[in-house]
Protein backbone atom coordinates (compact mmCIF):
# COMPACT_ATOMS: atom_id res chain seq x y z
CA UNK A 1 0.00 0.00 0.00
CA UNK A 2 2.75 2.25 0.84
CA UNK A 3 4.69 1.90 -2.25
CA UNK A 4 1.54 2.54 -4.41
CA UNK A 5 0.66 5.85 -2.39
CA UNK A 6 4.59 6.72 -3.61
CA UNK A 7 4.36 6.40 -6.96
CA UNK A 8 0.86 8.08 -6.56
CA UNK A 9 2.32 10.91 -4.75
CA UNK A 10 5.29 11.55 -7.60
CA UNK A 11 3.24 10.99 -10.63
CA UNK A 12 1.10 13.92 -8.93
CA UNK A 13 4.02 15.55 -8.88
CA UNK A 14 5.01 15.47 -12.49
CA UNK A 15 1.52 15.98 -13.50
CA UNK A 16 1.56 19.18 -11.36
CA UNK A 17 4.73 20.47 -13.56
CA UNK A 18 2.73 19.88 -17.13
CA UNK A 19 1.11 22.82 -18.82
CA UNK A 20 -0.10 21.81 -22.46
CA UNK A 21 0.34 18.39 -23.29
CA UNK A 22 -1.75 18.32 -26.23
CA UNK A 23 -1.15 15.48 -28.74
CA UNK A 24 -2.38 14.44 -32.06
CA UNK A 25 -2.54 10.82 -33.34
CA UNK A 26 -2.65 9.80 -36.99
CA UNK A 27 -4.45 6.21 -38.40
CA UNK A 28 -4.40 5.23 -41.55
CA UNK A 29 -7.46 2.56 -42.12
CA UNK A 30 -7.70 2.59 -38.57
CA UNK A 31 -3.56 1.69 -38.29
CA UNK A 32 -0.37 3.17 -37.98
CA UNK A 33 0.89 0.72 -40.74
CA UNK A 34 -0.97 -0.12 -43.46
CA UNK A 35 -0.47 -2.40 -46.80
CA UNK A 36 -2.55 -1.08 -50.31
CA UNK A 37 -2.52 -1.48 -53.45
CA UNK A 38 -2.02 1.93 -55.73
CA UNK A 39 -5.61 3.10 -56.14
CA UNK A 40 -7.05 2.04 -52.58
CA UNK A 41 -8.75 5.34 -50.86
CA UNK A 42 -7.69 5.53 -47.39
CA UNK A 43 -9.51 6.92 -44.55
CA UNK A 44 -7.18 8.73 -42.31
CA UNK A 45 -8.56 9.42 -37.99
CA UNK A 46 -7.18 12.28 -36.30
CA UNK A 47 -7.53 12.83 -32.64
CA UNK A 48 -6.52 15.19 -30.66
CA UNK A 49 -6.42 14.43 -26.85
CA UNK A 50 -4.40 14.93 -23.39
CA UNK A 51 -2.63 11.83 -23.01
CA UNK A 52 -1.77 13.38 -19.22
CA UNK A 53 -5.23 14.54 -18.70
CA UNK A 54 -6.14 11.19 -19.77
CA UNK A 55 -3.95 9.10 -17.47
CA UNK A 56 -4.96 11.32 -14.27
CA UNK A 57 -8.54 10.70 -14.87
CA UNK A 58 -7.98 7.05 -14.53
CA UNK A 59 -5.47 7.56 -11.56
CA UNK A 60 -8.39 9.65 -9.82
CA UNK A 61 -10.63 6.92 -10.55
CA UNK A 62 -8.05 4.65 -8.76
CA UNK A 63 -7.68 6.57 -6.08
CA UNK A 64 -11.69 6.97 -5.30
CA UNK A 65 -11.89 3.42 -5.22
CA UNK A 66 -9.27 3.47 -2.69
CA UNK A 67 -10.80 5.88 -0.42
CA UNK A 68 -14.39 4.00 -0.61
CA UNK A 69 -12.27 0.55 0.47
CA UNK A 70 -11.10 2.76 3.01
CA UNK A 71 -14.64 4.11 4.18
CA UNK A 72 -15.43 0.61 4.65
CA UNK A 73 -12.23 -0.71 6.19
CA UNK A 74 -13.53 2.11 9.18
CA UNK A 75 -17.09 0.91 8.79
CA UNK A 76 -16.14 -2.49 9.63
CA UNK A 77 -13.51 -1.83 12.33
CA UNK A 78 -11.13 -3.23 10.69
CA UNK A 79 -8.61 -0.38 11.14
CA UNK A 80 -8.68 2.51 13.79
CA UNK A 81 -9.38 5.87 13.19
CA UNK A 82 -5.83 7.25 13.69
CA UNK A 83 -4.80 4.68 10.73
CA UNK A 84 -7.90 6.04 9.00
CA UNK A 85 -7.22 9.63 9.10
CA UNK A 86 -3.34 9.34 8.30
CA UNK A 87 -4.26 6.82 4.99
CA UNK A 88 -6.78 9.53 3.86
CA UNK A 89 -4.91 12.10 3.90
CA UNK A 90 -2.53 10.25 1.91
CA UNK A 91 -4.75 9.69 -0.86
CA UNK A 92 -6.42 12.93 -0.53
CA UNK A 93 -3.13 14.71 -1.33
CA UNK A 94 -2.63 12.15 -4.26
CA UNK A 95 -5.28 13.30 -6.44
CA UNK A 96 -4.10 14.89 -9.47
CA UNK A 97 -5.23 17.83 -10.75
CA UNK A 98 -6.45 18.17 -14.74
CA UNK A 99 -4.29 21.16 -16.77
CA UNK A 100 -6.78 22.17 -19.23
CA UNK A 101 -5.31 21.71 -23.21
CA UNK A 102 -5.84 24.53 -25.54
CA UNK A 103 -7.23 23.26 -28.92
CA UNK A 104 -5.57 25.21 -31.42
CA UNK A 105 -7.73 27.49 -33.64
CA UNK A 106 -6.76 25.72 -36.94
CA UNK A 107 -7.43 22.50 -35.39
CA UNK A 108 -10.85 23.67 -34.19
CA UNK A 109 -11.53 24.40 -37.84
CA UNK A 110 -10.44 21.21 -38.83
CA UNK A 111 -7.41 23.18 -41.19
CA UNK A 112 -4.23 20.68 -41.00
CA UNK A 113 -1.61 19.96 -43.30
CA UNK A 114 -0.88 16.05 -44.59
CA UNK A 115 2.84 15.93 -45.60
CA UNK A 116 3.57 12.85 -47.66
CA UNK A 117 7.40 11.41 -47.61
CA UNK A 118 8.66 15.43 -47.15
CA UNK A 119 6.16 16.95 -48.82
CA UNK A 120 3.02 18.66 -48.22
CA UNK A 121 -0.04 17.33 -50.25
CA UNK A 122 -2.23 19.35 -52.03
CA UNK A 123 -5.58 20.43 -50.34
CA UNK A 124 -7.32 19.31 -53.01
CA UNK A 125 -6.05 15.65 -52.72
CA UNK A 126 -7.40 15.57 -49.37
CA UNK A 127 -11.62 14.72 -48.62
CA UNK A 128 -12.20 16.00 -45.17
CA UNK A 129 -15.03 13.21 -44.13
CA UNK A 130 -16.71 14.18 -40.56
CA UNK A 131 -15.36 16.69 -37.92
CA UNK A 132 -16.76 16.60 -34.41
CA UNK A 133 -19.11 18.92 -35.11
CA UNK A 134 -20.12 22.77 -34.03
CA UNK A 135 -18.77 23.99 -31.68
CA UNK A 136 -15.56 22.23 -31.25
CA UNK A 137 -14.08 22.91 -28.14
CA UNK A 138 -11.78 25.48 -26.96
CA UNK A 139 -9.64 23.63 -24.45
CA UNK A 140 -9.97 19.62 -23.24
CA UNK A 141 -10.36 19.70 -19.71
CA UNK A 142 -11.72 16.62 -18.66
CA UNK A 143 -9.86 13.32 -20.47
CA UNK A 144 -12.06 14.35 -23.81
CA UNK A 145 -10.91 13.10 -27.37
CA UNK A 146 -11.94 15.22 -30.29
CA UNK A 147 -11.78 13.23 -34.02
CA UNK A 148 -12.09 14.39 -37.31
CA UNK A 149 -12.17 11.76 -40.38
CA UNK A 150 -10.17 12.84 -43.68
CA UNK A 151 -10.08 10.57 -46.94
CA UNK A 152 -7.36 10.16 -49.95
CA UNK A 153 -9.21 9.31 -52.36
CA UNK A 154 -8.19 6.14 -55.16
CA UNK A 155 -6.99 8.29 -57.94
CA UNK A 156 -4.43 10.15 -55.68
CA UNK A 157 -3.00 6.56 -54.71
CA UNK A 158 -3.25 5.85 -57.65
CA UNK A 159 -0.09 7.55 -58.44
CA UNK A 160 2.27 6.61 -55.86
CA UNK A 161 4.91 4.40 -56.46
CA UNK A 162 5.40 0.99 -55.36
CA UNK A 163 7.22 0.85 -51.59
CA UNK A 164 7.32 3.00 -48.24
CA UNK A 165 5.44 5.91 -48.02
CA UNK A 166 5.84 8.14 -44.15
CA UNK A 167 2.69 10.19 -43.81
CA UNK A 168 2.62 12.93 -41.13
CA UNK A 169 -0.02 15.48 -40.45
CA UNK A 170 0.57 19.26 -38.89
CA UNK A 171 -1.99 21.66 -37.19
CA UNK A 172 -0.35 24.91 -36.06
CA UNK A 173 2.52 23.69 -33.79
CA UNK A 174 1.55 20.09 -33.29
CA UNK A 175 2.70 17.03 -35.10
CA UNK A 176 1.51 13.79 -34.84
CA UNK A 177 2.72 10.22 -35.38
CA UNK A 178 4.19 8.78 -38.41
CA UNK A 179 1.95 6.60 -40.13
CA UNK A 180 3.81 3.92 -42.76
CA UNK A 181 2.01 3.17 -46.04
CA UNK A 182 3.16 0.38 -48.10
CA UNK A 183 1.76 0.44 -51.93
CA UNK A 184 2.26 -3.23 -52.85
CA UNK A 185 2.73 -4.32 -56.64
CA UNK A 186 -0.97 -5.32 -57.66
CA UNK A 187 -2.28 -9.48 -57.16
CA UNK A 188 -5.36 -10.80 -58.41
CA UNK A 189 -8.21 -10.61 -56.08
CA UNK A 190 -11.28 -12.44 -56.28
CA UNK A 191 -14.69 -11.23 -57.91
CA UNK A 192 -15.80 -9.30 -55.24
CA UNK A 193 -12.58 -7.14 -54.82
CA UNK A 194 -11.33 -5.75 -51.80
CA UNK A 195 -10.39 -2.59 -53.27
CA UNK A 196 -14.32 -1.89 -54.40
CA UNK A 197 -15.72 -2.94 -51.01
CA UNK A 198 -12.81 -0.72 -49.75
CA UNK A 199 -14.11 1.93 -51.92
CA UNK A 200 -17.87 1.59 -50.89
CA UNK A 201 -16.88 2.10 -47.57
CA UNK A 202 -14.68 4.83 -48.01
CA UNK A 203 -17.69 6.55 -49.54
CA UNK A 204 -19.86 6.01 -46.51
CA UNK A 205 -17.00 7.17 -44.47
CA UNK A 206 -16.86 10.47 -46.11
CA UNK A 207 -20.52 10.83 -46.42
CA UNK A 208 -20.39 10.50 -49.91
CA UNK A 209 -23.64 7.84 -49.50
CA UNK A 210 -24.44 8.49 -53.49
CA UNK A 211 -21.44 7.17 -54.35
CA UNK A 212 -21.58 4.79 -52.25
CA UNK A 213 -24.48 3.34 -53.52
CA UNK A 214 -23.18 3.30 -56.94
CA UNK A 215 -20.35 0.70 -56.10
CA UNK A 216 -22.62 -1.55 -54.01
CA UNK A 217 -25.34 -1.77 -56.83
CA UNK A 218 -22.27 -2.49 -59.59
CA UNK A 219 -21.15 -5.71 -56.83
CA UNK A 220 -24.43 -6.50 -56.70
CA UNK A 221 -25.59 -6.59 -60.22
CA UNK A 222 -22.19 -8.94 -61.02
CA UNK A 223 -22.03 -10.77 -57.91
CA UNK A 224 -25.56 -11.41 -56.23
CA UNK A 225 -24.50 -13.57 -53.86
CA UNK A 226 -21.80 -12.15 -52.41
CA UNK A 227 -22.41 -11.55 -48.22
CA UNK A 228 -20.26 -8.77 -48.59
CA UNK A 229 -21.79 -6.55 -51.25
CA UNK A 230 -25.27 -6.99 -49.98
CA UNK A 231 -24.06 -6.09 -46.14
CA UNK A 232 -22.43 -3.34 -48.01
CA UNK A 233 -26.07 -2.39 -49.86
CA UNK A 234 -27.44 -2.38 -46.47
CA UNK A 235 -25.20 -0.13 -45.01
CA UNK A 236 -25.91 2.52 -47.99
CA UNK A 237 -29.73 1.87 -47.32
CA UNK A 238 -29.22 2.64 -43.56
CA UNK A 239 -27.24 5.19 -44.33
CA UNK A 240 -30.43 6.53 -46.86
CA UNK A 241 -32.56 6.12 -43.87
CA UNK A 242 -34.60 3.31 -45.37
CA UNK A 243 -34.26 0.97 -42.29
CA UNK A 244 -37.03 -1.07 -43.80
CA UNK A 245 -34.75 -2.43 -46.82
CA UNK A 246 -31.61 -2.24 -44.97
CA UNK A 247 -33.15 -5.08 -42.72
CA UNK A 248 -34.22 -7.20 -45.33
CA UNK A 249 -30.86 -6.99 -46.84
CA UNK A 250 -29.31 -7.82 -43.34
CA UNK A 251 -31.27 -10.70 -42.83
CA UNK A 252 -30.96 -11.56 -46.56
CA UNK A 253 -26.97 -11.38 -45.90
CA UNK A 254 -27.44 -13.80 -42.94
CA UNK A 255 -29.24 -16.21 -44.64
CA UNK A 256 -26.44 -16.68 -47.40
CA UNK A 257 -24.18 -16.91 -44.72
CA UNK A 258 -25.81 -19.74 -43.12
CA UNK A 259 -26.32 -20.95 -46.43
CA UNK A 260 -22.67 -20.62 -47.46
CA UNK A 261 -20.96 -21.67 -44.35
CA UNK A 262 -23.46 -24.52 -42.85
CA UNK A 263 -21.27 -25.90 -40.69
CA UNK A 264 -19.68 -22.66 -39.17
CA UNK A 265 -19.57 -22.55 -35.18
CA UNK A 266 -19.08 -18.75 -35.04
CA UNK A 267 -22.07 -16.52 -35.50
CA UNK A 268 -21.88 -13.55 -37.67
CA UNK A 269 -21.30 -11.08 -34.66
CA UNK A 270 -21.50 -8.26 -36.78
CA UNK A 271 -24.70 -8.95 -39.18
CA UNK A 272 -26.73 -10.22 -35.56
CA UNK A 273 -25.49 -6.76 -33.96
CA UNK A 274 -26.78 -4.49 -37.26
CA UNK A 275 -29.95 -6.56 -36.92
CA UNK A 276 -30.67 -5.94 -33.33
CA UNK A 277 -29.81 -2.37 -33.54
CA UNK A 278 -32.27 -1.48 -35.94
CA UNK A 279 -34.90 -3.55 -33.90
CA UNK A 280 -34.35 -1.53 -30.92
CA UNK A 281 -34.36 1.46 -33.22
CA UNK A 282 -37.74 0.46 -34.28
CA UNK A 283 -38.92 -0.44 -30.69
CA UNK A 284 -37.89 3.42 -29.70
Amino acid sequence: MKTILILLLCVSFIRGLAQDDLTISLRANYAIEDTIQAGDPLILHITAYDPVAEHAVYHNEIVGRNLADLERDRAAGVIDETTYQARKAELDSSMQQIVPSQVPEALRAGIVRFRLDGRDMPSSAILKCSDPGDPVPEVLTSGERVNWIFGIPPEITRSWRAGMHNLVVFADSLRSNVVTIVVAAATPRGKVTEQQLDLGYFFLDCNLVDDAATVSDALLRTTPQSIDATILRAEVLLAQRDTVQSRQLFERALEMFYQQYPDSYEPPEYLLGRLDLLERNQDE
